[in-house]
């Protein structure tokens, strides 16, 4: 987006990672000023995310990859997302020369208490012209709610948890890709999907819903293992592959385990599905 789209909106600057209750509490604030004074608000972040440019090395790192958290800013309210390449010349850049480049012509920025910029992070939010600063989002604990709080909870299975500070499911993105249909043969046929690099839940059985390309979600169950993500949606045989899903994890089921012959695993995916079904009901 050019510089002179930004002239006279309302910018949400921060990595929004996860797009968690504090990152929804800055974009609720700045899409109020932004109606209150009828003004475009646009979400304003980086790729990759800083953490993993200056550590390349980082895996299952990111909550949200990029096209998954775009989707959920639009949907907290931002009317478009604007996404900055963090390359050396931006890490390298003074918060004066960043806030001229990226921000100089913006009507009101909103960011969280803790955001920084430029280089070596020297750049408060007190530098940012016309900024508003939205205090710490808090937990009933009175834990900061922040990304780097949610990512064990996920690694470790702690969904709940992870749910209460998301404001929403835990999801992972990605594109359904060919498998060797064996689900199909015990008339559980499943998409396959694998994640990009991303926090993720460990292996196992878990309740899940889809989000198809049309918006619309499904429900269902599937297993995560290392690199691969199954999913059968429940009373639903529409082709889906090449198509991007949202999975959200609701719940575990259970372990992943080995079974001596398909009649013992067909047995356990009916049980499975069935506690399925009756937690959506």
């Amino acid at each position: 987006m050019a510089k002179k789209d930004l002239k006279n909106a309302v910018l949400a600057l921060g990595n929004f990672d996860g797009v968690h209750k504090g990152h929804r509490k800055v974009l609720a604030i700045g899409k109020s000023l932004a109606l209150r004074e009828k003004l475009p608000f646009y979400a304003v972040t980086f790729e990759p995310h800083p953490a993993l440019y200056f550590k390349k090395d980082l895996t299952n790192f990111l909550l949200t990859p990029l096209a998954l958290k775009t989707r959920l800013l639009k949907e907290a309210g931002a009317d478009g997302v604007i996404v900055l390449p963090f390359d050396k010349e931006l890490a390298s850049m003074s918060p004066q020369d960043f806030v001229a480049a990226h921000l100089g012509q913006a009507k009101h920025v909103v960011v969280g208490f803790n955001f920084a910029f430029g280089a070596r992070r020297e750049g408060s939010a007190e530098v940012l012209k016309n900024a508003l600063i939205v205090p710490a989002h808090q937990n009933a604990q009175g834990d900061v709610v922040s990304s780097s709080l949610i990512r064990p909870l996920v690694a470790k299975g702690d969904l709940e948890s992870a749910r209460e500070l998301l404001g929403r499911p835990f999801m992972i993105s990605g594109r359904v890709e060919k498998g060797q249909q064996q689900g199909r043969a015990l008339s559980y046929p499943t998409a396959n999907i694998k994640p990009q690099d991303s926090t993720r839940p460990p292996q196992g059985v878990y309740i899940m819903q889809a989000r198809l390309p049309d918006g619309t979600w499904r429900n269902g169950m599937g297993i995560t293992t290392n690199n691969l993500i199954e999913i059968h949606l429940f009373d639903f045989n529409e082709d889906l592959y090449e198509k991007v899903l949202d999975i959200a994890f609701l719940a575990f089921l259970r372990p992943l385990q080995q079974f001596d012959s398909k009649d013992q695993l067909k047995a356990q995916l009916d049980k499975d599905a069935q506690k399925a079904r009756r937690y959506f009901k």
